[in-house]
């Protein structure tokens, strides 16, 4: 029996990086590589032509970034038959957290192991959020005061009169 691949799209403005991500990702018999984008713009034409499980993108790329790319997908595609994480070399709390709030859920350092990268890419697939493990505490600290927090605006169950007595 053959198991479906899960076809990924790379999303990186330097070329060194996304050669990298390629022959990574390549070598995981679980994954396709069905695109390369270096911009966001390109990023958002190519998810829509080849409709991918799955995108990594970096963060900050010319012509339209991750956030604005994210924002841009998911008028296009639900948040169940798309799955992004961002993977960057910055650490800005603030970016983070706005790419979370707009749809990413996985975020990877670019210094994390190659394990690492392709456990997120089959994590972030299943639907689960993947945080690297460097940034892994501080991020839920991040989140938990975060507006993405999503335990945040829940209502808690009212008193009975019992309880109010």
């Amino acid at each position: 029996m053959t198991h479906k691949k899960i076809k990924v799209i790379i999303a990186d403005d330097h070329d060194l990086f996304r050669d990298g991500l390629r022959h990574l990702l390549e070598a995981d018999n679980e994954l396709e590589l069905c695109a390369e984008s270096c911009n966001g713009r390109e990023l958002v034409e190519l998810a829509c032509r080849h409709k991918p499980d799955v995108i990594l993108t970096d963060l900050l790329m010319p012509e339209m970034d991750a956030i604005g790319a994210i924002k841009e997908l998911y008028t296009t595609f639900s948040r169940d038959s798309l799955k992004i994480a961002v993977i960057s070399t910055f650490d800005s709390d603030a970016l983070i957290v706005q790419a979370l709030m707009g749809g990413a859920i996985g975020y990877i350092s670019k210094t994390a192991r190659r394990p690492d990268i392709v456990e997120a890419v089959k994590s972030v697939y299943k639907g689960d959020p993947y945080y690297c493990r460097s940034t892994d505490s501080r991020l839920k600290h991040l989140i938990s005061a975060s507006a993405f927090n999503p335990y945040k605006n829940t209502k808690q169950p009212p008193f009975t009169d019992v309880e109010r007595e």
